[in-house]
C-alpha cells in the first residue's frame, strides 16, 4: 500500500474562532483526496483552554489528521497594533518560519473563518518555483502557501514585523499590507481567486462552488449579528458534521 502524502497546514487560533476553525477543518477533511493526510499546526494563545483542545481532538478523532499545538512567545509581537477585527494573534502567521520545525519547508496557511469546498491537495501541489509565497490575485493573506526555507534564508518574518513597527500608517490592512511591501512581485506567485473568495463575490449557487469561501470582515457566520442568509446556513451545514468520540454533536464548547 502506498504511504499517504503529507499536507502541512498552519492556522492561528483564539477562543473567538473555535467554531470557525472547527468547521474549516471539517470541510477540508470532507473534500480531501484519500491519498493525503494532514499535519495541522495550530498556533494559539492562553485563551484556548485544555477543554477547548479536548473538544477539537474529539471532533477529529477518527480522521487522518495530526494536530500539533504551538503556543508562541508574544514578546516577538511587541509594538504591533490591532485594527478592527484583526487581533494581535493575526501576526502569528508571520512567525511561522520560526515557530514550525526546521524540517517543514513549505506550509499552507489558512485563516480560521473559511470553508473549503474542493480538494485542498490541488492547491497544495502548486509549485512556487522558488518564490516566497503564493496568494490570491488580490493578495489577501488569509490563504497563503509559504516557502519557509526562503523566508528563513532572507529573515523575511523579521523584516515584515519591523516594517509594521516603523510604518503603521502604511499598513491599513496590518500584516497583509506589510507582506506585499516586503515581498516583491517577483517573489510572489498568484493562484486562482477561487481559492480565497468572499461569498459576496460568488455569482452562482454557493452550494456548487468549488474552492475556498472566506468569510472576511468582523462579523462571522457564527455571530448573532451575522445575517440569517444562505452563507450562514451553508457554514452551519459544515459545522453540524462535527462529532465527538461519543458520537454526539460537538458544539457545546462553541
Amino acid at each position: 500500500m502506498n504511504q499517504k502524502k503529507n499536507i502541512d497546514i498552519a492556522c492561528c487560533l483564539n477562543s473567538d474562532f473555535l467554531v470557525g476553525f472547527s468547521a474549516m477543518v471539517r470541510s477540508i477533511l470532507d473534500n480531501l483526496e484519500p491519498f493525503f493526510k494532514l499535519n495541522l499546526f495550530i498556533v494559539h494563545d492562553n485563551d484556548v483552554s485544555d477543554n477547548d483542545k479536548s473538544k477539537i481532538i474529539e471532533s477529529f478523532i477518527n480522521d487522518d489528521v495530526a494536530l500539533i499545538w504551538i503556543k508562541p512567545n508574544r514578546n516577538s509581537l511587541k509594538g504591533l497594533f490591532e485594527i478592527a477585527h484583526l487581533k494581535i494573534q493575526t501576526y502569528y502567521r508571520i512567525l511561522l518560519p520560526r515557530l514550525l520545525p526546521d524540517d517543514i519547508n513549505k506550509v499552507l496557511y489558512l485563516d480560521s473563518d473559511l470553508v473549503v469546498t474542493d480538494n485542498i491537495a490541488d492547491l497544495w501541489k502548486l509549485d512556487l518555483n522558488g518564490r516566497k509565497v503564493a496568494m490570491s490575485q488580490d493578495c489577501n493573506s488569509g490563504v497563503m502557501i509559504m516557502d519557509l526555507s526562503a523566508w528563513r534564508k532572507d529573515d523575511t518574518d523579521s523584516k515584515i514585523l519591523q516594517f509594521l513597527r516603523d510604518y503603521p500608517e502604511k499598513c491599513p490592512l496590518a500584516d497583509n499590507s506589510a507582506i506585499i511591501k516586503i515581498i516583491s512581485t517577483d517573489e510572489r506567485i498568484c493562484f486562482d481567486n477561487r481559492w480565497n473568495i468572499d461569498p459576496a463575490n460568488i455569482r452562482d449557487d454557493i452550494t456548487k462552488f468549488k474552492g475556498i469561501i472566506h468569510f472576511v470582515g468582523g462579523v462571522k457566520p457564527w455571530h448573532y449579528a451575522y445575517p440569517d442568509n444562505i452563507y450562514r446556513k451553508y457554514f452551519y451545514q459544515h459545522l453540524k458534521k462535527l462529532r465527538g468520540k461519543d458520537g454526539n454533536l460537538n458544539t457545546r464548547v462553541y
